[in-house]
């Protein structure tokens, strides 16, 4: 890259510092400006292993909440798995580490994301009634406390109808992914329509928000049948959480806002398949911001994976090659020599740093499975910059996150 469009490209960027959550804030105060405005902040990641990115997004969280008045947190996990960890920084109701560890995902249950629910539940405690921050999910990937109890409407049911919930529940957690099972979609429809036809009754019989819970498991069998067994594909699930994070944005007042933690490649604008970002931005428009983490050079967490035999071995710490001269990441790590923000749409305003940042080139994704065998070039995804994020985030070292002793290894 030239010396000349280096620098003007630095007149846009803003340095950060690699701190923990409960350190200065100061170096965030440029994000007042470029956030102004969103109702949705959706912070990215390079990987879903990756301690940098998990520290920085922390700082970020605190910086929204206490700065700029967000108070709903949502993560790329099962809704119904992330209620625990939401009694616990609400409430300070049961054991933190089992909390995050029932969510499930290893890639949550980590020491960094402790660290935020640590700090969330501070905040919890100190902050004036009605402003405390809630934790939820908006994925659908995980049944297996579903299942048990939608197992509770059995009383309110008729003999035939109760044998045809407990089979298809049996059927659900029994179907295996990428198998076309148009029963299996059709009995959820009807258990969704059962559960609407019956509120009233359960409502007398469990209370509002039992039956609230009784609808919200229903719908979420028809998203994880139509994700895994109907259509194994990202499309779909992004879809469906765009859903889930659509239907808790429209369910309250407008005022509140909401921070959005998922991979890079979720919460784009424009990516490989119509993604959640995609489908967010066209629903919110301006309200919805898109900030992309890149990676530097480091370690970052991640299963081994064999891409010939499907195989996915054990968690652990690996490398991150070097980066070729043609991805986003090499252009970035030559802006600056400090870790830093960059406010795409300010950048705009320059004619030859927007020609740069409307560039199609690869920016590397790594996720929850690496194959060292292949290497980065199965984990380049083409991306406009400009199209795709509304901001950046760069960070020149990565350390792999630091998993938590008590958590789920699978």
């Amino acid at each position: 890259m030239e010396e000349a469009l280096k620098s003007k490209i630095a007149a846009f960027t803003h340095p950060l510092v690699p701190a923990n959550i409960r350190e200065d804030l100061k170096d965030l105060e440029p994000l007042r400006e470029a956030l102004r405005g969103a109702r949705i902040v959706a912070l990215g990641e390079g990987s879903h292993g990756t301690r940098e990115h998990f520290l920085m997004k922390n700082r970020i969280i605190r910086f929204l909440v206490e700065e700029m008045g967000f108070h709903t947190f949502v993560i790329e996990a099962s809704q119904w798995q992330c209620y625990n960890i939401n009694d616990y920084v609400i409430m300070g109701k049961g054991d933190k580490y089992e909390a995050l560890a029932s969510q499930k995902f290893w890639t949550w249950d980590t020491q960094e994301v402790m660290e935020m629910i640590d700090w969330m539940r501070d905040y919890n405690l100190h902050c004036q009634r009605g402003q405390e921050c809630r934790f939820l999910g908006f994925d659908m990937q995980i049944i297996s406390d579903i299942c048990p109890y939608l197992k509770a409407l059995k009383p309110l049911m008729e003999t035939q109808t109760a044998e045809k919930l407990v089979r298809f529940l049996e059927d659900v957690l029994a179907a295996k992914r990428g198998q076309p099972a148009p029963d299996l979609e059709s009995t959820a429809n009807w258990l969704s329509g059962w559960v609407q036809q019956n509120m009233q009754a359960l409502k007398n019989r469990f209370g509002q928000r039992q039956t609230e819970l009784f609808i919200e498991a229903a719908a979420t069998l028809q998203q994880y049948i139509l994700m895994t067994v109907q259509k194994d594909g990202n499309e779909m699930r992004d879809l469906c959480m765009a859903e889930n994070v659509a239907r808790m944005v429209d369910g309250v007042d407008f005022s509140e806002k909401f921070i959005l933690w998922a991979h890079n490649g979720h919460i784009a604008h424009h990516f490989e398949w119509k993604n959640m970002g995609e489908l967010l931005k066209e629903r919110y428009g301006s309200l919805y911001y898109a900030m992309g983490l890149a990676l530097g050079r480091g370690s970052f967490q991640s299963r081994l994976f064999n891409r010939e035999t499907k195989a996915v071995g054990a968690l652990q710490a690996f490398e991150i090659p070097e980066f070729p001269e043609y991805v986003w990441e090499k252009d970035l790590s030559a802006v600056r020599p400090e870790d830093y923000f960059l406010d795409l749409h300010k950048a705009a305003d320059d004619e030859q740093v927007s020609a740069w940042m409307s560039q199609e080139k690869p920016f590397v994704m790594l996720d929850e499975a690496w194959d060292p065998e292949h290497g980065l070039k199965e984990y380049e995804y083409p991306m406009v910059l400009s199209k795709s994020y509304d901001g950046i985030i760069f960070t020149h070292h990565t350390s792999h996150a630091i998993s938590n002793p008590s958590g789920k290894r699978g």
